[in-house]
């Protein structure tokens, strides 16, 4: 193997012609074998590389990291991990040339402290020791002999390490994957270890991810590493940075992880002493919900009933805390169900059909009684007339139940939908009704669904003899429906009802959801300018403080805007009624710029219309009015900024596979325990802004589950990124940005 290097060398003292000296060379061809052998197979000095580092009682790590493409390295963000083994830690990053932490971590023996700089926010945890390892689980895995797939020496090196000069082994490695590239193929590494304490002083990884041939890489130079040297027990005291927003108590979610069988029947006692303590008793039910058995899901349904009796206009009725789990249909749960069910009409007719418990019954009865959910629906409907959105719900609720239970839906159609005088939702059913029991010529209609129908469709044209488009139903969609044979079968039921729900939907007139056909709006002057939306930037969200059923809704609004630029009317137009106050609050404190026409100031008059999303529900404060209970968080918003005006353009769009390979510091969603529960996962997409620090300054709700919204944006808004560059200087872009909650 090593024949070229005898030859060399013989060649070379033949040319000198000194015998003694190819003598002396062939004496020390053993050693000089032995040392190629040696620095070709580095695996040895690799596993023995950093071993202070995981035997000390204590060290001390510091470096910057940055992570790049072959051939542009961005500047690195610094980090700093002091820990005792066994005991406490400290764990320091920032952004680059910054000198104050972005995240903090400290665990002072009890509790683990967390503090980030987006947010402003800290959080305390029980725990039982320092268990963070971050860059340390990297350096580990390097070492691993069984992770190493080639090693093999290069050169020597002299690196500046605490302000000297230090000689290195620089050795390559060859991996399957990288810890830092979690999407690699393969890894390419190179280390600059220490000849003397053979730590590793620079660690380089490189690796091309699976959907791009760019090669990725990682770079961390060590500034810093100590180890058995005295850690000052300050080090490991929190203290609450500047302007840092106290944690929230723990949630009933938390505590009940952590609950026993034994802390429950205390629990269960205390409530006895004291009802009216809703977080004990919020406590209660998310430990019976995670425990599957009768006996638990018993206990956690008698709890939701004393929550209808006692508190029907709680917020928590719009979660999943106090929601009616669909097991709840089985045969052992049937009283105590049947129980629920009247204390909710109870409390229905207690409140006078006030709109906030209809919607909390509604929204309690979805998955174990659509009937008496819809029921409660069209109360809501009577109560809000200027809600449209309940027309819509109504329709969707029903065409579930036309399919899974067909005879009950036929019955509510006779009892209820028929005799309730109300023009869009008689035509709306009737619609879906007709569209269902005309499918599939030839096949029975158990139900009469056809015939019913046509009824409610000739009754809403009656109602309303000035349109057709009732009746038209009637020879319109039987056809569409029959048109697609992947409907024409008798195990499509679903797919039938969702088909034809979704062209009602679709085919439906602002108007035709209107009592009366007729849809409100300003009263204007004649000159009054009209915008159009679209020449107007984008508005930043207005705060809701309502209460924002499941699923996205919208809200139109129609705006005067005064010859100022201040916004002197507003008038609520459609959506959700319960966004209604929110939303006209939000958009009275508008300013913008004064619109113009031939050079004078006039006023002008803008309707405009967006999406708001439910976050997932998640108590985190008290609630006003219900002692001991507690709130939920909304996300989303409506409309426009309400300080300072509309924002300027927005900043330029990057494509996320290239956002991406910049990503610094990812933290991982938690699993909702809701969503665990409820066997709910998936991903969740924001709309993001990067700043020039690299840090994400907005998140704006693209999709995803409402269950799992809360728990990705709090990640997200963890997440680093090296600066987007450009010409030099770090930029602000937007990106669009998933993430997986499972």
């Amino acid at each position: 193997m090593h024949r070229p290097l005898l030859l060399l060398l013989t060649e070379i003292l033949d040319d000198l012609q000194v015998a003694p000296l190819k003598t002396f060379a062939f004496l020390l061809l053993p050693v000089a074998l032995a040392s190629a052998q040696n620095r070709q197979d580095a695996r040895d000095l690799l596993s023995r590389a950093d071993t202070a580092i995981f035997s000390a009682r204590t060290v001390r790590l510091a470096a910057t990291q940055s992570q790049g493409f072959v051939g542009s390295q961005l500047p690195g963000a610094p980090f700093k991990i002091e820990f005792v083994r066994g005991g406490k830690g400290r764990a320091e990053y920032g952004y680059p040339a910054s000198r104050s932490p972005i995240t903090l971590m400290v665990f002072d023996g009890a509790y683990l402290w967390e503090y980030h700089d987006l947010t402003r926010r800290y959080t305390k945890n029980t725990a039982s020791a320092w268990t963070f390892q971050g860059e340390i689980e990297t350096i580990d895995y390097g070492r691993r002999s069984a992770n190493i797939l080639t090693a093999s020496y290069q050169t020597d090196e002299t690196l500046d390490f605490r302000g000297t000069r230090v000689d290195c082994y620089v050795v390559l490695a060859k991996y399957s994957r990288a810890p830092g590239l979690p999407l690699a193929d393969s890894a390419i590494r190179r280390v600059w270890i220490s000849k003397d304490s053979e730590l590793i002083l620079r660690d380089y990884w490189e690796g091309a991810e699976s959907f791009s041939t760019v090669k990725r890489t990682v770079t961390t130079n060590y500034t810093d590493i100590e180890t058995g040297i005295p850690l000052s027990d300050d080090l490991f005291v929190f203290q609450p940075p500047p302007g840092s927003i106290a944690p929230q108590p723990e949630s009933p979610i938390e505590r009940s992880k952590d609950l026993t069988a034994d802390a429950a029947a205390e629990l269960e006692k205390s409530l006895a002493a004291d009802s009216r303590n809703i977080a004990s008793r919020l406590t209660l039910m998310w430990y019976y919900a995670a425990h599957n058995g009768v006996e638990s899901h018993l206990s956690q349904l008698r709890h939701i009933e004393w929550m209808i009796e006692h508190h029907p206009d709680s917020e928590l009725f719009q979660g999943g805390d106090a929601k009616l789990q669909p097991f709840f249909r089985g045969p052992a749960f049937k009283a105590e169900l049947n129980h629920a069910e009247e204390l909710w009409l109870r409390a229905v007719d207690a409140s006078h059909d006030d709109p906030k418990v209809l919607d909390n019954a509604q929204n309690s009865l979805y998955w174990v009684d659509p009937a008496a959910c819809i029921r409660y629906m069209m109360r809501l409907r009577r109560a809000e007339p200027a809600n449209p959105e309940w027309v819509i719900a109504i329709l969707r609720v029903y065409a579930g139940l036309s399919y899974e239970d067909p005879k009950v839906a036929a019955g509510l159609a006779q009892s209820d939908i028929e005799p309730s005088g109300d023009l869009a939702v008689t035509g709306c059913i009737g619609q879906l009704l007709f569209g269902v029991g005309s499918a599939r010529p030839g096949a029975k209609d158990v139900y009469q669904f056809a015939a019913l129908g046509e009824k409610l469709l000739r009754k809403a044209q009656a109602q309303d003899p000035a349109s057709w488009r009732w009746v038209r139903t009637l020879t319109v969609l039987p056809g569409m429906v029959n048109s697609r044979p992947m409907l024409n079968n008798a195990a499509n039921n679903a797919a039938i009802a969702t088909f034809v729900a979704n062209w009602i939907q679709n085919s439906l007139r602002q108007e035709d959801l209107w009592p009366g056909r007729k849809v409100p709006g300003l009263s204007v002057p004649a000159a009054a300018l009209l915008i159009d939306p679209s020449d107007m930037p984008a508005p930043a969200p207005i705060p809701i403080d309502g209460i924002v059923p499941r699923g996205d809704v919208s809200v139109r609004l129609q705006i005067l805007i005064g010859k100022d630029g201040a916004v002197e009317k507003v008038q609520y137009i459609a959506g959700l009624a319960a966004l209604a106050q929110d939303a006209v609050h939000g958009a009275l404190q508008w300013k913008l710029p004064p619109r113009r026409d031939k050079d004078r100031a006039v006023e002008a008059v803008l309707q405009i219309e967006d999406t708001v999303t439910r976050a997932a529900y998640q108590p985190t404060s008290f609630s006003p009015g219900i002692p001991g209970g507690f709130g939920t968080l909304i996300g989303g918003g409506v409309f426009g900024g309400i300080i300072g005006g509309f924002p300027g353009p927005p900043p330029p769009s990057i494509d996320p596979g290239l956002v991406a390979a910049q990503l610094v510091r990812r933290v991982e969603p938690l699993y909702p325990a809701a969503a665990k529960n409820s066997g709910v996962k998936g991903t969740v997409r924001f709309r993001a802004t990067l700043g020039e620090d690299g840090a994400i300054t907005s998140l704006q709700l693209v999709n995803g589950h409402p269950m799992l919204v809360n728990a990705a944006r709090t990640a997200l808004s963890q997440w680093l990124y090296n600066p987007w560059i450009v010409d030099g200087k770090p930029v602000e872009i937007g990106t669009t940005i998933d993430v997986d909650v499972k």
